[in-house]
């Protein structure tokens, strides 16, 4: 009886064991798959030791090429690769949960950057779209419930960094597109004096109609898409919306697979092939 048990129990763990090896195999190679295949993520992997000039900036008149360039460098794995121009200085950054940092301008403007999805946390916070009311008192009707908790955890900090400045350019690609989205809304609605612009490239979709209608007066917005990136149709939910009142430029190019058409690396030069 006692070798009948013993052997159930050592087939159980077996069978647990090999769930455990297969499942972060798995994992793993979704994860691997999203990062290279879909969204070619992998921008900078074969130049770790090279420095990345972050743009200029006339936040008067942004280039959304210069602005491209800006959030495609969020997905530099070290901040410390970025060489800023003369009077720039990163003053903030952020890597878990939400990843991003803040660039002070050599006009004291400043700019927020958000990074789009890298690993499986992430990706799971994609498919966490159900609708909640928001807890910021600034923000009206209801958001993507992944992406709001995750600007949460460093909405505090980043509206301390963020009041010395005269104004704000909040931008990101992908899932930080999104964040520089609510975030922008949020901290425009705080600081109604001062102004602020918001440039996504690639975005999904983040708040129901309500939402999505909802402009502080002190903010401006673009949205740039390609019209062969399927991101912008995200979530496959109808009661979400792209921001109405923000600009739409639709670009138009096709490189082959989801993921270059996805890419922040695509969005950078195309925009600065029509500049």
């Amino acid at each position: 009886m006692k070798s009948s048990t013993a052997f159930v129990l050592a087939l159980i763990a077996f069978i647990v064991f090999q769930l455990f090896v297969i499942g972060g195999g798995l994992m793993y190679m979704i994860e691997k798959w999203h990062n290279v295949y879909l969204c070619d993520k992998n921008i900078f992997e074969d130049e770790r030791e090279t420095f990345f000039q972050f743009p200029a900036i006339d936040l008067d008149r942004p280039s959304l090429a210069d602005v491209a360039q800006c959030a495609r460098l969020g997905y530099l794995r070290e901040c410390h690769q970025l060489e800023m121009p003369l009077g720039y200085q990163m003053i903030w950054a952020s890597s878990d949960p939400v990843c991003g940092f803040v660039v002070r301008t050599r006009d004291d403007d400043m700019m927020v950057i958000f990074r789009g999805t890298w690993n499986l946390q992430e990706i799971g916070r994609n498919w966490n779209y159900g609708l909640v009311k928001s807890t910021c008192t600034n923000l009206e009707g209801r958001v993507h419930r992944g992406y709001h908790s995750g600007l949460l955890t460093v909405r505090s900090s980043l509206h301390e960094v963020l009041r010395e400045a005269r104004r704000v350019l909040f931008t990101g690609h992908s899932m930080g597109a999104v964040y520089a989205s609510i975030a922008a809304i949020d901290w425009a609605t705080s600081n109604p004096e001062k102004q602020a612009e918001l440039i996504g490239f690639g975005s999904a979709r983040c708040g129901d109609k309500e939402f999505s209608e909802h402009q502080p007066a002190n903010l401006r917005g673009t949205l740039v898409f390609n019209t062969g990136d399927v991101a912008g149709t995200w979530p496959p939910c109808k009661d979400y919306q792209h921001l109405t009142w923000a600009e739409k430029v639709y670009i138009t190019y096709e490189l082959g697979t989801m993921g270059q058409n996805h890419s922040s690396r695509s969005y950078v030069g195309e925009l600065l092939r029509r500049r």
